[in-house]
């Protein structure tokens, strides 16, 4: 859980991952800080993908990113 933790370290951690798995939510902003190249995971349910849900998505390729998704069922 990132909510508790400071905006700098939340940095750190995402500026020095290879790879992110994390379900879809507003934490995943952070993708901002990462190094090109490196992977985004999204678990994201199906509901959300049905409603054009693509937020992440479009950052990480923004950003460079390899982007992929796990889609759960309701």
């Amino acid at each position: 859980s990132l909510e508790n933790l400071s905006l700098f370290y939340q940095y750190y951690l995402f500026s020095n991952a290879k790879i992110i798995i994390a379900q879809h939510g507003a934490a995943l902003s952070n993708v901002i800080f990462m190094k090109k190249n490196s992977y985004v995971i999204e678990i994201i349910s199906q509901d959300k993908i049905d409603e054009g849900e693509d937020t992440f998505k479009n950052l990480s390729k923004i950003c460079n990113l390899n982007y992929y998704s796990i889609q759960t069922k309701n």
